[in-house]
């Protein structure tokens, strides 16, 4: 069999493979003695159905099975032959069906790219350190005492307030799509800002179990009910009770009520402690991204669009069997599926980037994970995903995630590298509008 390989670009590959009449014949043969053995042809006893008659009959059929098993064969032997193979298109068969022919097959291929890292050290980030004050702290009290909230009813007024928390009904008034946009016992509080736009001008004033009217704006996206983004229309909602909200007062017995502290002094500290790790966790992140943003626009290279596709495809179709089981309308996932392609490939491409120039920079720099630093990888896994680290561990021991735990432990540490060798220079502040009319004009 012949092959031709033609290089596009850095990463596009035109394959042809021409299959020869004597290999093709010979495939041919051994299908017609496959299908001699087990063919019941009326008019013929089994084993004993002529060469014509079976050629009649079933002969576009062996001839295609024939073309598949020697494709087959020669794309088994493709890799040592194209080293870095990553995507390979459905194969495009030129085939004349003659007897005494060659028959040509054509693919698309890509292979992973091939990068040559520079000026990797030493990148300029532009990024303030946190820093971290007691207002903050009395920030994240206020989230807690809200988290350990009490609701009461009100019992001296029947009529909505702005700061009350309301159970409601509300259904769409204008039938077709608006039929679905409805629900019965919500809770919510009755302040400005509430989704969809406009909601709280039904709920403030309303008396208990009074219907009214209220015109609404549902925001973009409105990933629950998406034939709505966007749209205005009509709501009645019915409040059918009125509650008050109560804090806890900050004091002892509210951090012991947290489990999180014996003491308001000491729930105070842990606050702090928890806080100054979250920034520094958000400034990290924050460092990883501009990095990455840099890295990238140094590093341009073609992009493998057919691979990026596929696992664009692929993301979405597991996505949509997520939404299927958290019991979404076909139909709402297809609007759903449809508006997220460019943002899902988008993504999968920046990742693939990422990837790319990380890789090239830990083999030239020879960085390697250590049995720590994928521990380390996978009590993180388990915390993002609230479950056991024996349960992480567990889907790590299949042989192609211990391949991927050692890829993304290789790039973590690549990553910390990098921005241990950064540099860090703090932000140049706006020029304000005053600075700008005092400086002198070109020429003065």
């Amino acid at each position: 069999m012949d092959l031709q390989i033609e290089e596009r670009n850095g990463v596009e590959r035109h394959i042809t493979i021409t299959l020869p009449k004597e290999d093709l014949s010979k495939e041919e043969e051994r299908g017609f003695a496959a299908l001699r053995k087990k063919a019941q042809v009326k008019g013929f006893r089994a084993g004993k159905v002529p060469r014509d008659v079976l050629n009649n009959l079933y002969g576009k059929r062996v001839r295609a099975e024939a073309v598949d098993t020697l494709v087959v064969q020669r794309l088994r032997k493709l890799n040592q032959e194209l080293p870095g193979l990553i995507f390979i298109s459905p194969p495009n068969i030129q085939d004349e069906g003659k007897k005494n022919s060659d028959v040509v097959v054509s693919f698309h291929a890509e292979v992973k790219p091939q990068l040559e890292v520079q000026d990797y050290l030493g990148v300029e980030l532009e990024s303030s350190a946190p820093k971290l004050d007691e207002q903050m702290i009395d920030q994240e009290l206020e989230a807690l005492r809200e988290k350990h909230r009490s609701l009461e009813p009100v019992e001296d007024r029947r009529v909505a307030e702005l700061g009350d928390f309301v159970i409601f009904d509300f259904r769409g008034i204008g039938g077709g799509a608006l039929e679905e946009f409805r629900n019965e016992g919500q809770l919510i509080e009755v302040r400005e800002g509430i989704v969809p736009t406009g909601l709280e001008n039904g709920l403030i004033g309303a008396t208990i179990d009074e219907a009214r009217e209220v015109e609404v704006t549902a925001p973009e996206p409105y990933p629950h009910f998406p034939h709505l983004a966007g749209q205005s229309f009509k709501l009645e909602v019915t409040v059918r009770q009125i509650k008050s909200k109560l804090l806890p007062e900050l004091d002892d017995e509210f951090a012991r009520d947290t489990g999180i502290a014996e003491t308001l002094a000491d729930l105070r500290e842990s606050l702090r402690n928890r806080l100054a790790e979250r920034l520094r966790s958000q400034h990290e992140e924050q460092l990883r991204e501009l990095l990455l943003q840099r890295l990238r626009d140094a590093h341009p290279f073609d992009l493998p669009h057919g691979w990026l596709q596929q696992r664009t495809q692929e993301q979405i179709e597991n996505t949509a069997r997520f939404w299927a089981q958290s019991g979404l309308p076909q139909e709402t996932i297809q609007e759903l599926v449809q508006g997220s392609v460019p943002s899902v490939y988008a993504e999968v491409t920046r990742t693939f980037q990422n990837q790319i120039i990380i890789d090239a920079i830990a083999e030239r720099e020879g960085i390697e994970a250590n049995p720590t630093d994928q521990e380390q990888y996978l009590r993180n896994l388990a915390a993002q995903h609230n479950t056991s680290i024996d349960k992480i561990r567990r889907i790590y021991r299949a042989p192609h995630m211990q391949e991927q735990l050692g890829a993304e432990t290789k790039r973590e540490a690549t990553l910390k590298f990098l921005i241990a060798n950064a540099k860090l220079v703090e932000p140049k502040a706006p020029e304000s509008s005053e600075d700008a009319q005092d400086a002198p004009s070109e020429g003065e």
